[in-house]
C-alpha cells in the first residue's frame, strides 16, 4: 500500500500523530477525532466536535485544549478551522441536559459533530472510555487520554474547548452578574457564590446542581422575607421601646422633679 504520509514532516516532537498515521496505514483515508468539552459545568451546553485533519499536514504544537494557554488555544483553533479536511459541530444546551442526562446529552452532541462533517469519516477516534448507545455509521475506537496521544482527538478537543468558551463569553453579556466569561461556567467558588445571591439563571444546569444549590433560589427568597420580617419587627420593637422611655422619663421627671425641688425649698 502507497502510504501518502510525508515522514519527512514528522518528527518526535509531533508524536500526536502515532494514531492517525497507525490508521492511514491500515487504510482508513478519513480519520475523525472525536472530543467534548463542556461535560462538568454548573451551567451552558456541552460541545463536541470532530476533526478530519489530512493526511500529510502536521500542526506545530497542537497538544490536548487543557494543556495549552488560551491564547495558544485561539492560534491553533484558527489553523485547524482553516486548514482542516472537515469539521464538525455538536451542541446540546442546560434545558436539554436537564432533560436526558449529562451521558445521553454527551453522545448526541458527540454523534451530532461527526454527523455534520462534510466529509464521511472512515474511522472515529473518540476520546475517553466507550459511550453505551453511541451509534455511528463509521468504525469506532475509544481512546483513554486520547487528546495526549491523537492528532485528530487533540484538535477536535480545540475546536470544541473555544467554541464553548466563545460561547459562554456571549451568555456573559446576556447574565453579567455570574462571570461567565471567566469561569465558563464550572462550579468555582465565584460562580456559586453568584448563585447564591442572584439565583438560578437560564442556563444552570438544574440537573448538575446540588439539592442544596438547587434550593437556592427558595432559600434566597425565603431569607429575604425573613430578613424584612425581622427589620420590621426590630422597627416596631424600636418604636414600643421609645414610647415606653418617654413615658417613664415624663414620669420620673414628674415624680423626682417636682417633690425634690420642693422638699429643697422647704430646706430654705
Amino acid at each position: 500500500m502507497k502510504i501518502l504520509f510525508n515522514a519527512d514532516m514528522y518528527t518526535d516532537l509531533d508524536g500526536l500523530f502515532d494514531y492517525d498515521r497507525k490508521y492511514h496505514n491500515f487504510g482508513f483515508i478519513n480519520v475523525a477525532g472525536v472530543d467534548e468539552a463542556g461535560r462538568g459545568p454548573l451551567a451552558g451546553p456541552v460541545c463536541a466536535s470532530a476533526v478530519i485533519l489530512p493526511r500529510e499536514f502536521v500542526i506545530r504544537g497542537l497538544n490536548d485544549s487543557k494543556k495549552l494557554s488560551e491564547r495558544k488555544r485561539a492560534e491553533l483553533f484558527e489553523i485547524i478551522m482553516d486548514r482542516a479536511a472537515a469539521v464538525g459541530v455538536g451542541l446540546v444546551s442546560a434545558e436539554e441536559i436537564d432533560g436526558m442526562g449529562i451521558l445521553p446529552a454527551t453522545r448526541k452532541s458527540m454523534t451530532d459533530a461527526v454527523t455534520s462533517l462534510c466529509v464521511k469519516p472512515g474511522l472515529v477516534l473518540i476520546d475517553g472510555l466507550p459511550i453505551k448507545g453511541m451509534e455511528l455509521e463509521a468504525a469506532v475506537e475509544y481512546i483513554v487520554r486520547g487528546d495526549s496521544q491523537s492528532a485528530s482527538i487533540a484538535a477536535a478537543s480545540i475546536v470544541a474547548k473555544v467554541t464553548r468558551d466563545n460561547i459562554m463569553v456571549e451568555f456573559a453579556e446576556e447574565f453579567p452578574e455570574y462571570g461567565f466569561e471567566k469561569h465558563k461556567g464550572y462550579g468555582t467558588a465565584t460562580h456559586i457564590a453568584a448563585i447564591g445571591k442572584y439565583g438560578l439563571c437560564g442556563i444552570h444546569r438544574k440537573y448538575f446542581i446540588k439539592d442544596e444549590w438547587l434550593r437556592l433560589d427558595e432559600e434566597r427568597n425565603h431569607e429575604e422575607r425573613n430578613h424584612e420580617e425581622r427589620n420590621r419587627e426590630t422597627h416596631e420593637n424600636y418604636e414600643n421601646h421609645e414610647r415606653h422611655s418617654g413615658q417613664h422619663r415624663v414620669g420620673a421627671c414628674d415624680r423626682s422633679g417636682g417633690p425634690a425641688c420642693f422638699d429643697k425649698r422647704k430646706e430654705y
